[in-house]
C-alpha cells in the first residue's frame, strides 16, 4: 500500500546523507564517461557492480566526476569534462546497488537525466538553490531512494519505478512547467516533502498526497 508522509527537513537530510554512502561490500566497478561525436550528449554509464560516484562543478563549464568506495571513472578516481555545447547529461547506471550524487550543477542549456537501473539505488540530486534546468530522475527496478534538494526547478520528473521506493524533497519546491512525481508499481512507495510546494505538480502512484 502506498503512503505519503510530511517530515522535517532535518529528517530528510539526515536520511539522505546516511543512505548516500553506505558500507557496501561489493562497491566498486568502473563508470565510463563519454561524449557523443557531435558533442551534444555526455553519457555517464555504470556497470554491474555497486558504483558510487559524485558529480560536481569545477568552475566555468567544467564538470567533475569523482569515484568513491573503490569505484573508478574511466579507470581512474577523478576526471573533469567540459559542458560547453552539451545539451543532454545522461547518467545511466546499470545493475547493482548504485549511489549517485549530483551536486550544484546549474546550466540553463542542460537537460539532466539520472537512471538508476536495476538494483536498490540511492540517487541524490542536490542543487541547494534554484536551477533553470529540466531534470528527470528514474529509480528503475528495485527499492530506490531518491532525494531532490532544490528551491526552484524549470521542470522536474521523478519516477520511482518498480519496487518499494522512497522519494523525498527538501528546502521547499517550486516548478515552472508541469512536473510529475510517480511512485510507480510497488508495495509501499513513500513520498516525503518539506517546505512550500508550488507550481503545476502532478502526483501519481501514491495512495495519498499530503504536502504544504
Amino acid at each position: 500500500m502506498s503512503r505519503v508522509t510530511l517530515v522535517s527537513v532535518s529528517t530528510v537530510l539526515a536520511c539522505s546523507l546516511a543512505l548516500l554512502w553506505p558500507a557496501v561490500a561489493r562497491s566498486g566497478g568502473n563508470v565510463t564517461v563519454v561524449k557523443s561525436p557531435n558533442g551534444k550528449n555526455l553519457f555517464i554509464t555504470g556497470d554491474s557492480a555497486d558504483n558510487v560516484i559524485r558529480l560536481m562543478p569545477q568552475g566555468g563549464d567544467l564538470l567533475g566526476v569523482l569515484s568513491v568506495s573503490g569505484t573508478t571513472v574511466n579507470g581512474v578516481t577523478f576526471i573533469v569534462e567540459g559542458l560547453t555545447g552539451v545539451v543532454n547529461l545522461r547518467i545511466r547506471m546499470q545493475a547493482g546497488h548504485d549511489n549517485v550524487s549530483v551536486e550544484n550543477i546549474d546550466n540553463a542549456d542542460l537537460n539532466l537525466t539520472v537512471n538508476g537501473g536495476r538494483g536498490d539505488d540511492t540517487l541524490n540530486v542536490d542543487f541547494t538553490d534554484s536551477v533553470d534546468m529540466n531534470v528527470t530522475v528514474n529509480g528503475g527496478l528495485g527499492a530506490d531512494i531518491v532525494t531532490i534538494i532544490a528551491s526552484t526547478v524549470r521542470k522536474l520528473t521523478v519516477n520511482g519505478g518498480l519496487g518499494d521506493d522512497t522519494i523525498a524533497t527538501a528546502n521547499g519546491l517550486e516548478v515552472f512547467t508541469r512536473s510529475t512525481f510517480n511512485g510507480g508499481p510497488g508495495g509501499d512507495d513513500l513520498l516525503q516533502m518539506f517546505g512550500d510546494v508550488d507550481g503545476p505538480l502532478n502526483f501519481v502512484g501514491f495512495e495519498e498526497v499530503d504536502v504544504p
